[in-house]
């Protein structure tokens, strides 16, 4: 007598698995391309800095926890997103590291947003205020510790709330594996998520656009008087203009 159950049961459809085709391996690879080029670039950007004791200037210290986050971005992000959201469509890693990674995602963006911040408001104090004493590496060390600090505090409510939940429907069916998500009531998700995404984008954004908005001004349009010093004048703005197009490259970070 032949077990029809359990036949049936092996070869029914996997409602947790979505089908891979095509596009899903075209992302996989592209995905996988990515994360190798994050973290060998901006590892050869820590080795580079931490190494070479010329190098470690007020604003590479800013573009070394740059660096840091996006190492850390692109290790948790690719392989605890990609996978569970376009190739599973189920959380395959267990109840434990489910908030642990919706929680340092959030963390980790936090961290390169607050230090561009940083970084920009640095660049305009010394640019605007060019007689005030200057920030000192070891100054910039605490200020990206206090940015870690800041950064691990305000996404706390994802790392009490998220959990994973069991017997959900996705884009195939009925999943009862699980998924992972941040169980908050509606009221309260809306509010925190639009504090996120203005703490995460719109403010940086607001004080990136002001800062280098007014320094792009006083360097490029503002008329320098004086004509017994131009000359001095002109090399001293060619100078801040060469470190600020380092700030403008590390603007895209947050986008």
């Amino acid at each position: 007598m032949v077990n029809t159950t359990n036949e049936s049961y092996f070869f029914t459809e996997d409602d947790c698995i979505s089908d891979v085709g095509f596009i899903e391996c075209v992302f996989l690879l592209l995905y996988s391309l990515i994360t190798v080029i994050a973290i060998i670039g901006n590892g050869v950007v820590c080795y580079i800095i931490v190494t070479e004791k010329m190098l470690q200037s007020v604003t590479n210290i800013f573009l070394l926890n740059i660096a840091i986050a996006d190492i850390t971005k692109t290790i948790i992000l690719v392989p605890f997103s990609f996978i569970p959201n376009l190739l599973l469509s189920y959380w395959p890693f267990g109840h434990t590291m489910c908030p642990f990674v919706l929680y340092f995602q959030i963390v980790v963006v936090f961290v390169s947003a607050f230090t561009l911040v940083a970084m920009s408001a640095d660049r305009y104090v010394a640019i605007m205020y060019p007689l005030r004493p200057k920030l000192t590496p070891k100054g910039v060390a605490c200020i990206c510790g206090l940015v870690w600090v800041i950064a691990c505090m305000v996404p706390i409510p994802t790392a009490i709330t998220g959990k994973v939940q069991t017997a959900f429907e996705n884009l195939t069916g009925v999943c009862q594996r699980g998924r992972c998500f941040e169980d908050m009531e509606e009221t309260f998700s809306s509010t925190y998520s639009l504090c996120i995404m203005l703490f995460q984008y719109f403010i940086p954004l607001i004080v990136l656009t002001f800062t280098y908005a007014h320094i792009g001004y006083v360097i490029w349009i503002k008329i320098i008087p004086g004509e017994a010093v131009q000359r001095q004048d002109e090399r001293q703005a060619s100078s801040k203009r060469k470190v600020i197009l380092v700030s403008f490259m590390t603007v895209p970070y947050i986008i």
